[in-house]
């Protein structure tokens, strides 16, 4: 997990600096495994720091990855969070609903389609996982990707 958030880093913070946003990827023990398509992974992560760097015009976008359990027993759960536009409450439940945006009023002057939160979303339910969202407009959104943990050995637990 280190290692595929090292690489997605590397390649969204230009896009960061050049909004002056603080993109801050927290420690993450490198002993964390998942049970995942690196590539499908790395497209899932990338496409929501895009989304967070896009609706987020002051402040910081953080990424966290943690051990977690529930109801996938054992996962790794990876958190980006971000000081942006938030989403209404009332909207929440369709930003995974392919080519939705939630207001075209944040979004015309915003390039996109709509499909990459339904892509990610699939992505993740394909290696066993789930993503999910929690906003508050005008604050900011926290988007989790949880995935399946793998033990050191490559076996599930």
């Amino acid at each position: 997990m280190d290692e595929v958030l090292a690489t997605c880093e590397a390649l969204i913070l230009p896009q960061a600096t050049s909004k002056a946003l603080s993109l801050f990827r927290g420690p993450s023990d490198p002993s964390l495994l998942v049970r995942a398509d690196r590539e499908k992974l790395q497209q899932i992560v990338l496409n929501l720091l895009s989304n967070a760097i896009r609706f987020t015009t002051v402040g910081r976008i953080e990424v966290l990855c943690v051990r977690a359990s529930g109801s996938f027993g054992d996962s790794v759960d990876i958190k980006l969070t971000d000081t942006g536009i938030g989403i209404p409450a009332n909207q929440l439940n369709r930003i995974f609903e392919p080519f939705v945006q939630v207001d075209s009023e944040f979004t015309r002057t915003r390039d996109g389609t709509g499909l990459g939160l339904a892509i990610s979303r699939d992505l993740a339910r394909g290696m066993g996982g789930e993503l999910t969202a929690r906003s508050t407009q005008g604050v900011g959104s926290t988007f989790t990707l949880c995935l399946p943990m793998l033990e050191a050995s490559g076996q599930s637990p």
